[in-house]
């Protein structure tokens, strides 16, 4: 996260006086921040295939989480807030704050998206095992049968 300038965020976090925990996730669908528990749920071989067809890897779905997590810790009115105000595209303002902000600039700073491209444009998508934490490359590949 360093090398490619995707840290800031995770480094903010550590620096605060709170304590926040992350747990490896087992499923599919784990990866999450439970402002509760101040856990971050991450599942480091799951990545996500957007509806824009976007392949995001498993330390940029970590990168998601860590921001709702920051939001949390420096502003929890308005992460309460806006994870409960409802949004069509983005399940919830939450979501599409960070779908619409730091998602996009972790892509852009690993290099990912072109000019005018995002990674998303809405809460949707499909989870993939990839091949490592750092890969969109997929675990499983699918070739027809000839038969």
């Amino acid at each position: 996260m360093k090398q490619n300038g995707i840290y800031d965020m995770l480094g903010q976090l550590q620096a605060s006086p709170n304590v926040y925990f992350l747990s490896e996730g087992m499923d599919f669908d784990s990866n999450q921040f439970n402002p509760q528990t101040k856990t971050i749920t991450w599942n480091s071989r799951v990545g996500f295939y957007t509806d824009n067809l976007y392949e995001m890897s498993p330390v940029e779905v970590l990168n998601h989480e860590i921001d709702h997590a920051l939001e949390y810790d420096t502003n929890p009115i308005q992460q309460k807030t806006y994870g409960g105000i409802k949004d069509p595209n983005y399940s919830n303002l939450e979501e599409k704050r960070v779908i619409t902000g730091s998602e996009q600039e972790t892509a852009q700073k690993l290099g990912k998206l072109k000019p005018g491209e995002v990674t998303r444009d809405n809460h949707g998508g499909s989870p993939y095992e990839t091949t490592s934490p750092i890969s969109t490359e997929p675990k499983w590949s699918c070739t027809p049968s000839k038969e």
